[in-house]
């Protein structure tokens, strides 16, 4: 049974690029079992129209809003919930989608009944983080690991929404599944007297600079045991410092955004990074992580993770020095990247890098009882 499929999420300088990073995983995944898949997305500063296109998707642009008093672009805290239902009832009118998925702080319950509703889908499913808002959904995916991960949706949604919770249905590209022997290949044959790799990567924005602190900590420290390497967009501001950098201290590399993490994660022996979606990519390739938290909503995950050992929490990106970097690569140079009290095995236990086929059966399966019961 082919669906039609819509996906409402957005990206920006503000939200940053995880929702529409998960969400075209996710669509490649149905498009392969035979699904069409469309986006719609407003156009923020930082949108990521065109790249979803590149990958072979159709977007419904929706308009920037006019900056004012009560609405920051990109901001999800702002957005206005009446106005984005009927854009997008009017944007999907024409593609006329058997089902819809959303993946966006900013929309809740409201939104979900008048779209769902208008457009006569038979069902919507939630992508969620937070757990801190109603939905009206039939199924709703939290792929975040919590310790009241099993009862913090209770009262937040319908009796008879499916909850899909825990990284069991993490959304990762195949190509963390295919590298993970790669890493293992690598773990098993990695001499002691070879330098450790680290590679550093904070998501599309950097925001708060932590790459060139973290940079700058690496050349005052020099450590001749430790290679890094820093990914960051050559349109950020930092960039020429960067490089400058990088062309005269060793072991220092720096490399523009890539298509994936996935390869550089199987040649790297330590991690450092933000939380987020990449916590699963690095949990999935056995990677121990030094992690810093970029969003306040990535503040909770993330203890919880350092308080399982499945993760070092280092701080949140507003309180964290460079001073606060050179303690911890003394740390990881000295324990010679041994950072966590899980073996690497241990790691990828917790995520199989299969989350993404598990959902689109899971969403199969609710579309096919839904036409079952219309029938």
């Amino acid at each position: 049974m082919s669906m039609r499929i819509a996906i409402r999420a957005d990206a920006s300088g503000w939200i940053g690029t995880g929702h529409i990073v998960r969400c075209v995983t996710l669509a490649q995944v149905l498009r392969a079992r035979g699904h069409v898949v469309a986006f719609v997305c407003r156009t923020d500063m930082g949108h990521r129209c065109d790249w979803i296109e590149q990958a072979g998707l159709a977007v419904y642009r929706l308009p920037s809003p006019a900056l004012n008093g009560d609405w920051v672009i990109g901001s999800p805290q702002s957005l206005d919930w009446e106005t984005d239902a009927r854009q997008t009832i009017d944007a999907l009118r024409t593609f006329a989608p058997d089902v819809l998925i959303v993946d966006h702080y900013g929309l809740d319950g409201h939104w979900e009944s008048a779209v769902k509703g208008a457009l006569g889908v038979s069902n919507l499913m939630v992508l969620d983080d937070l757990a801190n808002r109603p939905h009206a959904c039939d199924l709703l995916l939290d792929q975040n690991l919590l310790d009241d991960q099993n009862s913090r949706y209770i009262k937040l949604v319908p009796e008879a929404c499916q909850l899909l919770l825990g990284p069991h249905f993490a959304i990762l590209h195949s190509d963390y599944v295919q590298c993970r022997q790669q890493r293992q290949k690598r773990m098993k044959e990695r001499r002691q007297s070879d330098p450790l790799q680290m590679m550093a990567s904070f998501g599309g924005t950097d925001r708060w600079h932590l790459c060139l602190k973290l940079a700058k900590a690496y050349a005052e420290l020099a450590p001749s045991s430790l290679q890094m390497d820093i990914i960051l967009s050559p349109t950020h501001e930092d960039w020429a410092v960067l490089l400058e950098l990088s062309e005269h201290v060793p072991g220092l590399n720096l490399l523009p955004p890539q298509a994936g993490l996935a390869h550089i994660m199987a040649a790297s022996d330590v991690a450092i990074g933000a939380g987020g979606t990449t916590t699963w990519e690095r949990l999935c390739m056995g990677l121990p992580t030094l992690v810093v938290t970029v969003a306040e909503n990535q503040k909770v995950i993330a203890a919880w993770l350092d308080r399982l050992g499945l993760i070092k929490l280092l701080g949140s990106a507003d309180e964290v020095s460079e001073k606060d970097w050179q303690v911890a690569l003394t740390a990881i140079r000295d324990t010679r990247g041994l950072i966590l009290s899980h073996t690497p095995e241990q790691l990828m236990g917790v995520v199989d890098g299969l989350g993404a086929e598990r959902v689109a059966y899971a969403l199969e399966s609710a579309c096919a009882i839904s036409l079952e019961q219309v029938r």
